[in-house]
Order: structure tokens, then C-alpha cells, then sequence
């Protein structure tokens, strides 16, 4: 049984007639009565009886273009299915992604998705730049958002957001009168300050920072995620420095303020494993490109 002689009968049964029937497959009418034939050959029963002046249905004949109908439908929806996700529109994105991104361009992202792709169904998952280069080697994850580190070969990375570092204090902080704050400010306060361990470029930017200010002997507090320092910077327990996005949070007591100093930019990047080609991997970096280019 070939799909073709599904089609066929079912246009014979719409139509009630060959010669109609033949006309709307653009196949000749001897061919279309050929494979009509075979098919109930096949099948051991008769779906059609046939006469000079018409063409009715039997029984049989009835209950097997139901289904055959079913199938085709079945089988269009597949064809349809299978053609949008190589067009990258359907299936489902694993998605990591450090808390930096949660200030910006992760919701620009998701509410993206939402408009552009609605039939892509998004996992989220928080974790490091390094898990996730991990989970993208071994399939576990299909596109990350994390920080440029030292990139195994199985994996690329793209920058889709740079943004100032500034600092967040308390509102009444002595530099929060101030437009620009000066290290002269910060020299007694507890800098928090991200865990090395979970945020090894994020911490060692910072580091390098004070280095180069001659604030080395500044006292430090390691917290494991930036919402922490927010809320501690909001309780007047110190201050930190965040990305420039984090001014779009409705964070109650605080203050942000650029620093006086050569601050370098933090850097988002993509990150995905180019041992295979995704579509719908392909489809989200190029949004992740265009919404970094819109923010610059």
C-alpha cells in the first residue's frame, strides 16, 4: 500500500467520480482506476461501485477512507511539524544561564520567544559559565548565556551584551550624594563580593579592579548569587558592584553610582556546542545578537 493510493481514493470519494478525480490529481484517468484497483487488491475489499453515470461508496469502503483520512491528516501535520523545526520554530530549548543575566537579557529573551516562537518550549536552567560548558559538551543543554572563560573546543561563544560595572550602596551611603563615587568612599565598607568558585571572571574582574587601585586591603564578603547584594546593600551591609542592568530592578533603599575608576565592561556571551548545527539554536542567536546590539 503507497501513500499515493490513500490520496487517490480519498479524491475519488470526494469527488464521486474518476474523471473528476483524475483532474484534481493531475494523473490520467486509467492510471487513477489502475491504482484504485490494487488498492482494493490489497486490501481484500471493495471501496467503490462503480457504474457509467456515478461512482457510491460501500460500506467497507466507508470505515477505510475514515481512517485513511486520519492518516493523511496525520501524516500532513508531521511533514508540517518536521518543516518548522528545520525553519528552528518548534521543539525544546534547554537554556542555561548565570543570575547576571536575570537583570536583562534573559527576560528580553524569554518575552522575545514568547512573540517570535510560541511553539518553543523553554527549560531553564541557572548554573556557572563552566557547568554549563560541561552540560552543552554532553548534550544536556543546547545554548547557554554565561561569562567569555576559557572555551573547551566542542564549544562557541558569541557576545551578545556588554555592559559598565557600577556600584550598588545603601541610599544613605556618604558616595550616594554623590554622581560619580570615588574608592575614597568604599575604603571602610565590606565590598560583596561573587564566590570564585561559581563566579570566576566576575571575581577575578573585581580583584583586578582594586589591584589596580591600591585597594588590596578591603574587606571582602563572597555571596553566591547578585540578588544577594542588593538585598544586603539595601540592609547597609555593604556594598557591591554590579552590571549596569541591575538599575532596571525596583530595589527598595539602594543606590546605584558609577565608580571613578578605569572599570572594564562585563561581558555576556553565548555559549553552545558546535558539534552539531540546531536550528532552533541558530534561530535564538540570532535574536540573543540582535536584542545585544539594540541595548549597545
Amino acid at each position: 500500500m503507497e501513500l499515493r493510493q490513500l490520496r487517490y481514493a480519498v479524491a475519488v470519494a470526494d469527488h464521486l467520480n474518476f474523471r473528476e478525480a483524475s483532474r484534481a490529481l493531475h494523473v490520467a484517468q486509467p492510471s487513477l482506476s489502475v491504482q484504485i484497483k490494487q488498492l482494493e487488491e490489497e486490501i481484500g475489499v471493495a471501496l467503490f461501485i462503480r457504474s457509467k453515470r456515478h461512482v457510491e461508496i460501500t460500506r467497507p469502503g466507508k470505515v477505510f477512507l475514515k481512517t485513511a483520512r486520519e492518516a493523511l491528516a496525520m501524516l500532513d501535520r508531521s511533514v508540517s511539524s518536521a518543516r518548522r523545526a528545520e525553519r528552528g520554530e518548534v521543539g525544546t530549548l534547554r537554556l542555561g544561564f548565570v543570575a547576571t543575566a536575570l537583570f536583562n537579557i534573559l527576560p528580553r529573551l524569554l518575552e522575545e520567544l514568547k512573540t517570535q516562537l510560541p511553539m518553543v518550549t523553554v527549560e531553564l536552567r541557572e548554573s556557572p559559565s563552566s557547568t554549563q560548558m560541561q552540560l552543552l559538551q554532553s548534550g544536556d543543554l543546547d545554548l547557554g548565556l554565561g561569562y567569555l572563560e576559557e572555551l573547551p573546543k566542542q564549544i562557541s561563544s558569541a557576545i551578545v551584551l556588554s555592559e559598565p560595572f557600577i556600584l550598588v550602596l545603601h541610599e544613605k551611603h556618604r558616595a550616594a550624594k554623590k554622581r560619580v563615587a570615588l574608592f575614597e568612599d568604599l575604603k571602610d565598607d565590606l565590598l560583596l563580593i561573587p564566590r570564585k568558585d561559581l563566579f570566576p571572571t566576575l571575581y577575578q574582574a573585581i580583584i583586578d579592579l582594586l589591584l589596580a587601585a591600591g585597594m588590596t586591603d578591603m574587606r571582602t564578603q563572597e555571596i553566591e548569587h547578585p540578588l544577594t547584594a542588593l538585598a544586603l546593600a539595601s540592609a547597609n551591609a555593604g556594598f557591591a558592584f554590579v552590571p549596569a542592568s541591575a538599575q532596571d530592578l525596583s530595589a527598595r533603599g539602594v543606590v546605584f553610582r558609577p565608580l571613578k575608576a578605569d572599570v572594564p565592561p562585563l561581558e555576556t556571551v553565548a555559549l553552545w556546542s558546535n558539534a552539531s548545527p540546531d536550528p532552533l539554536v541558530a534561530r535564538v542567536l540570532d535574536i540573543l545578537r540582535r536584542l545585544g546590539s539594540e541595548k549597545k
